[in-house]
């Protein structure tokens, strides 16, 4: 979705622009159906307008409605971004507070690519911190997660070239079949096409 690409790539103005110019009744409906998401919109929109600590208080406001919420998941991430926020701000010890929630989550929801970024995450906070050892063991497991997630992306990769194989094969039966014709023509046709 385009708005994930916006947060993604940091571009909060983006973000904004995209919430006021085409869906802005979208907005004000999420804050009656959906007051985490639209807490963590707010307080990228206050980012973006320098209003940082705002966008702190609205973060806040965010993660207590989040604890309400029961999709591991959704927790991971949303926990991952915060600690992006407050890494974006220097507050390194709260960043690392917040990776933290988000490695948990993402162990409980067995999400690797969330775990990845939560791992990812702590291990710059450690080196910002000097605390090369603890660095040092989350670069370890920051390895070990990019190695599972390569193995799975090349299981997936095999699993998908077998199904369009068969694709194929199947598509090739279907086409050497002579449409409009009873299910033996086929075999009389071939045999008389072979016969002397």
């Amino acid at each position: 979705m385009y708005r994930t690409q916006l947060i993604r790539n940091e571009d909060f103005q983006g973000l904004y622009e995209l919430r006021r110019d085409i869906l802005p009744d979208e907005l004000e409906e999420t804050r009656v159906t959906a007051p985490y998401p639209y807490y963590r919109l707010r307080a990228y929109f206050k980012e973006a307008q320098g209003q940082i600590d705002s966008a702190s208080y609205f973060w806040q406001k965010a993660s207590a409605e989040m604890a309400a919420q029961p999709d591991l998941y959704r927790k991971a991430n949303f926990y991952i971004r915060m600690g992006e926020f407050y890494e974006r701000q220097l507050e390194f010890e709260r960043a690392a507070h917040f990776f933290d929630i988000g490695a948990q989550y993402s162990r409980e929801s067995r999400f690797v690519p969330f775990l990845l970024r939560a791992v990812a995450g702590l291990e710059r906070m450690r080196l910002v911190e000097g605390d090369y050892r603890s660095a040092y063991a989350l670069a370890d497991e920051r390895h070990a997660l990019e190695d599972s997630i390569q193995k799975i992306n090349e299981k997936e990769k095999l699993a998908l070239a077998e199904v369009l194989h068969e694709m194929r094969l199947e598509q090739s039966r279907q086409a050497a079949k002579p449409h409009n014709c009873a299910p033996n023509c086929f075999d009389r046709d071939l045999l008389a096409s072979v016969s002397p």
